[in-house]
């Protein structure tokens, strides 16, 4: 895809998967998967993806007008970048980006502060790149990564997640809806992708039998497992077995926290009071196909 369009405000690109090639008033970058492009305000910018690009995309005015076409200056380091590596701070990125999806389109005053914490969170990363600084997580944002990645390892599949609600003093109910809010997906469907990735090595690579895979990964029996095969990914294990070259890629599938390429606007605006407040006369804005 390629476009080629006035920028409105500045518009924010984190990568994903695949590349963008993108050229500006202010020089040409190219974004690798985990670089963060900060487009700024101009009469025109231009970007173009490689094939099978996944992207987070926002336009976001940092202060309210007139100031909507400043640029923050982060103290002692500088305005906002261009361009970054995001590097160690890939996660936290892509997590604020992804809060911003889910959240924006709630009405809700908590899911608004959300929002402007998600956006002072890719400021913090942008400045933990800056300054070649190892980011400093909270304890409780370790445990989160600690139970995350217990989930997330096959041989543990049988770990009961109202076990590890336990283990840090929730509810099974309130510990789903924080490692939601945290990841921004549950924690059976983290488990079901670390199980089902596990029995896909084991099924293609190793030639074992459903029902031995079943039993080793925690199903219940090989119906199980080829009950999960096909709603999850939409095949059979003998496919999986005789033909891998054909099957999607897991993350693909699996991974879909909210719906693609969904415009949001804020709640209680429209298209045509973003019109009034941010562009020019001369500036076209079109209302965004239903996808």
């Amino acid at each position: 895809m390629h476009f080629r369009y006035h920028a409105v405000l500045h518009h924010l690109i984190f990568v994903e998967q695949g590349g963008v090639e993108a050229k500006t008033m202010q020089g040409s970058f190219s974004a690798k998967p985990g670089d963060l492009l900060c487009l700024r305000p101009a009469r025109w910018s231009e970007y173009q993806t490689s094939p099978d690009t996944i992207m987070y995309q926002i336009t976001l005015a940092f202060a309210q007008p007139p100031h909507q076409l400043s640029t923050p200056v982060l103290p002692g380091l500088g305005p906002l970048p261009l361009h970054i590596s995001a590097g160690e701070f890939r996660e936290e990125i892509r997590h604020a980006f992804n809060t911003i999806c889910l959240e924006l389109p709630q009405a809700e005053v908590i899911s608004q502060l959300r929002c402007k914490t998600a956006v002072y969170q890719i400021l913090e990363a942008v400045a933990g790149v800056l300054t070649h600084t190892a980011h400093a997580h909270d304890t409780r944002n370790d445990e989160w990564e600690a139970v995350r990645l217990k989930l997330m390892i096959a041989d543990a599949a049988r770990t009961k997640i109202e076990t590890l609600a336990r283990g840090m003093g929730y509810s099974p109910q309130h510990f789903r809806h924080l490692f939601k809010e945290r990841f921004g997906e549950t924690a059976q469907h983290c488990q079901m992708t670390a199980r089902l990735e596990a029995a896909m090595h084991h099924l293609r690579e190793k030639q074992d039998s459903v029902k031995s895979v079943a039993n080793d990964l925690g199903f219940s029996g090989a119906k199980g497992l080829t009950r999960a095969i096909q709603k999850h990914l939409g095949v059979t294990a003998s496919e999986i077995r005789n033909h891998p070259e054909s099957l999607p890629s897991l993350g693909q599938v699996m991974s879909k926290p909210f719906a693609l390429n969904h415009h949001i606007l804020p709640p209680g605006d429209s298209l045509e009071r973003l019109k009034r407040r941010y562009a020019s006369e001369r500036t076209l804005l079109i209302n965004p196909p239903s996808l």
